[in-house]
């Protein structure tokens, strides 16, 4: 869920789309894309970043596409490893070929990369020092979508809250595509929190493609275009202007009570740590205080949540923001900022107990909110408007989007 990346040489919807890609001039699409679907709505998902080695399967035929020359081969099922050469890429079983290709599999079949199985195409390029592949999952955006909802949100939770889940997600994935955060690494997203967790076909669920589907082609809009429409899990009874997270003013992220928020495992929360390991976390993110003698809260946002830190130490006296703490000591730790601390006597030193409330940054649309909205009775368009503040409900075309 942070800011991400890329665009392609036209998207056409209609004509009120054709700027969103244009700034990346792509391989041209193959035929089986253009029969899968609109390769114009395509999204390309970083699976595997700066590797030395990538290995991928079909169980099918598929045919390489040396996307320089031109050059097609046709294959059978099987395994293939891929690694960088001085003028390529080697591929086991197939030899050299350019800088970058694409697996192209036949109807029916699915590309696979480590035991899971993908729609779309697979492309490999090479980094221009030669030394490192980038493995990317090119696949329709609603498609795309159906590998991510299930490990965002449960099926098992409301429809409606469901298809709010699915809005969100498609607004973010085509906000993160303007943005072009890993435009020179060749695609928009990744497929973990720094964009959205995806995990392709393996993460499908009836349910959760269903309510893609009820809601294909919308997405969420503010002055004619798409939102960042960042999500949480919990909110905490309160959600957080995006500037006291990211430094950044948003007018549709502002932090507003929340009074679905009680009915969550994680409305109230504790950790206890050591002031040494708390010490040796900070220290693995560049910090440099020994020997942490007290940590308290000194600034925190209208919310309630911590935005400033002091911490005394024996050497190194300072503070730090709240979320630098967070991240720090594992977002799945310290599950928010929103905390109060309280020191304790310690089995092997002084140690601290934090104890909060909510999970996540706590900006935008909580989902554990908006699955007790539809349990209320309230439409997934209700839930999106409440918690994202002046935003329209839109479809894709009726939106001028520009870089």
């Amino acid at each position: 869920m942070g800011e991400t990346r890329a665009m392609w040489k036209a998207w056409i919807v209609q004509a009120a789309l054709i700027i969103l890609f244009s700034a990346i001039p792509l391989p041209s699409p193959s035929s089986a894309q253009e029969n899968a679907g609109s390769p114009f709505l395509m999204v390309r998902v970083g699976l595997a970043v700066n590797q030395p080695v990538v290995e991928v399967g079909a169980a099918g035929p598929v045919d390489v596409e040396d996307v320089t020359s031109g050059e097609r081969r046709h294959l059978g099922g099987g395994r293939w490893v891929i690694f960088p050469i001085a003028k390529g890429l080697e591929i086991s079983g197939i030899g050299p070929l350019g800088p970058v290709v694409r697996f192209l599999p036949s109807p029916g079949t699915r590309m696979t990369f480590k035991s899971r199985a993908y729609r779309g195409n697979f492309l490999v390029r090479r980094d221009p020092a030669g030394l490192r592949l980038t493995l990317i999952n090119e696949v329709d955006l609603e498609e795309y979508l159906y590998g991510v909802l299930k490990m965002e949100i449960s099926p098992t939770w409301p429809m409606e809250a469901l298809k709010a889940q699915a809005v969100a997600a498609r607004t973010l994935a085509v906000y993160l595509i303007q943005q072009g955060r890993y435009r020179e690494e060749g695609y928009d997203v990744r497929d973990t929190v720094e964009s959205q967790v995806y995990a392709g076909i393996n993460a499908e669920d009836p349910l959760t493609t269903q309510a893609v589907d009820a809601t294909r082609g919308l997405i969420l809009s503010s002055q004619g275009r798409p939102i960042n429409a960042v999500y949480h899990a919990d909110s905490g009874g309160h959600t957080e202007d995006s500037e006291y997270v990211w430094g950044r003013f948003y007018p549709y992220l502002r932090g507003i009570p929340d009074p679905y928020s009680g009915d969550s495992p994680y409305s109230q929360w504790s950790l206890r740590m050591s002031l040494q390991e708390i010490e040796e976390r900070l220290r693995r993110q560049g910090f440099s205080f020994e020997g942490i003698e007290r940590i308290e809260p000194v600034q925190r946002s209208p919310s309630g949540r911590v935005t400033r830190v002091r911490i005394t130490a024996a050497r190194g006296n300072g503070e730090i923001s709240g979320e630098q703490l967070r991240r720090a000591l594992g977002y799945d730790l310290l599950r928010s900022t929103k905390f109060t601390i309280l020191p304790l006597p310690g089995e092997v030193g002084p140690a601290v107990e934090f104890r909060g409330s909510g999970w996540g940054h706590g900006v935008g649309l909580p989902q554990w909110s908006a699955r007790n909205m539809a349990i209320s009775g309230r439409t997934f368009e209700e839930i999106l408007t409440y918690y994202y503040q002046g935003i329209s409900v839109l479809p894709i075309r009726a939106l001028t989007i520009s870089n």
